[in-house]
């Protein structure tokens, strides 16, 4: 009984620490506004990816325009 319920209670607190992070922005109160990256922003993003070779991944969190500066220099 005593070994089932401490079971019980760390799979609960496992579970609530792992989905936190993705649960606790939808009960904010304010939402965050949507800032675009200035010009002058994706122009270092895309002089950061030039200096090392490989795939470049976006997360696709914004309006893709780190994409497409990234696919127009041939990333």
């Amino acid at each position: 009984g005593v070994v089932a319920a401490g079971a019980v209670a760390a799979v609960t607190v496992g579970l609530c620490a792992v989905t936190w992070p993705f649960v606790a922005p939808a009960l904010r109160r304010h939402c965050l506004p949507y800032v675009p990256a200035t010009p002058e922003q994706v122009g270092n993003v895309v002089r950061a990816c030039s200096l090392r070779p490989g795939k470049c991944v976006d997360l696709g969190s914004g309006d893709g325009r780190l994409v497409i500066a990234l696919a127009q220099e041939g990333h």
